[in-house]
């Protein structure tokens, strides 16, 4: 999906695969390199070292409006086990939004992010679901 925005410079398009590169960006970010993977909803993990990783990852991700004017984030990982959910997400999902707003200047009104697998020594799927709600500043 393509989100349009009205400026006073004209209409600015954004498609799936700015979101998936400030997604894949994030994911590897020091702290959370060995901590999370990108992956289909079903669990399987999108190579992130790959040259087309980016694009394998714009087809995964849901972007809308909410109220018209936010945006809302919704994509799958895989999550190292041991690791604590809630921490490791929260902080994958301010990192996209922060990245989001400074770069592209869209407020982001929710990020879902879909655990699909735990990594061990073998893939275990899950689905949990872990949403993060931001108030416009």
């Amino acid at each position: 999906m393509i989100i349009t925005k009205e400026t006073d410079y004209g209409t600015i398009s954004v498609s799936n695969v700015v979101f998936a590169s400030l997604i894949t960006d994030c994911i590897r970010d020091g702290e959370l390199t060995n901590s999370l993977w990108p992956s289909t909803d079903k669990g399987k993990q999108v190579d992130k070292n790959s040259w087309n990783a980016v694009s394998d990852t714009a087809k995964l991700i849901d972007v809308d409006y909410i109220d018209g004017m936010r945006i809302s984030l919704e994509f799958s990982v895989i999550i190292r086990f041991g690791l604590s959910i809630r921490r490791v997400t929260k902080r994958l999902a301010d990192d996209i939004r922060s990245a989001a707003e400074e770069s592209l200047g869209l407020d982001v009104a929710r990020i879902t992010i879909n655990i699909a697998g735990v990594r061990s020594r073998k893939d275990a799927r899950r689905n949990t679901k872990v949403v993060f709600d931001y108030v416009s500043d």
